[in-house]
């Protein structure tokens, strides 16, 4: 009789779960390989084969991470376009909820990014801010191509794309971290709301754009 095996992680996967369970834990500077090693029930020299370092482990979980962002916004072709403002915001609503629930079916590896980099120089502060320029560049890159001007108007996309992305890496954090418990679709729903009502505001006063270069 055969069994199926297909569910057993790799050793690697093993290694990455523990290490994402540990740095959570204690926190990226108290880890130690023999931390994960341990988690992970594996012997010490079999972490080498994989990784050099924690550093390693530690960029690769983030750059996983960050990749699933990346596809959703692949995956979108239009996600500020449509033939109403109902149909936009069915469009960054959908968008929005994806973003969501990646960020809390990884909440650990979520709060990893964004209290190391924050709290952090060298290699956290690399992670961290190549993760935000990433972002903000394939969101400006969709506001370019994809907003009609009937709807909206703005001079300056860098800056309302750093704006939206802090609405939400902010609002995702405090909800994800702080209340635990809370409804994804709900939420995208609101942050779809404010964030249209500021792209609309910014339209109606587009005589006075805000430039920061």
């Amino acid at each position: 009789m055969s069994v199926n095996t297909s569910h057993i992680p790799s050793t690697k996967e093993q290694l990455i779960d523990a290490a994402v369970h540990i740095f959570h834990q204690k926190g990226f500077q108290k880890t130690r390989i023999s931390d994960i090693v341990s988690e992970a029930g594996v012997a010490q020299g079999t972490f080498y084969l994989y990784f050099r370092s924690k550093e390693e482990i530690f960029r690769q979980i983030n750059t996983a991470h960050m990749n699933r962002f990346v596809k959703v916004f692949e995956e979108t072709d239009l996600l500020f376009a449509g033939d109403d403002i109902q149909a936009i915001r069915k469009n960054i609503h959908h968008f929005l909820n994806k973003l969501l629930e990646i960020y809390k079916q990884n909440v650990h590896v979520s709060e990893l990014l964004f209290r190391e980099g924050i709290g952090h120089g060298g290699l956290f502060k690399e992670i961290h801010e190549n993760f935000f320029d990433s972002f903000i560049s394939l969101l400006r890159k969709h506001m370019k191509r994809d907003i009609p001007p009937d709807h909206f108007h703005f001079e300056d996309a860098e800056t309302i794309a750093v704006f939206l992305l802090g609405v939400f890496e902010r609002s995702a954090s405090y909800f994800m971290l702080m209340q635990k418990q809370f409804n994804t679709e709900k939420l995208a729903g609101r942050m779809t709301d404010f964030m249209l009502n500021g792209l609309q505001l910014n339209s109606a006063n587009h005589g006075r754009q805000l430039n920061l270069k």
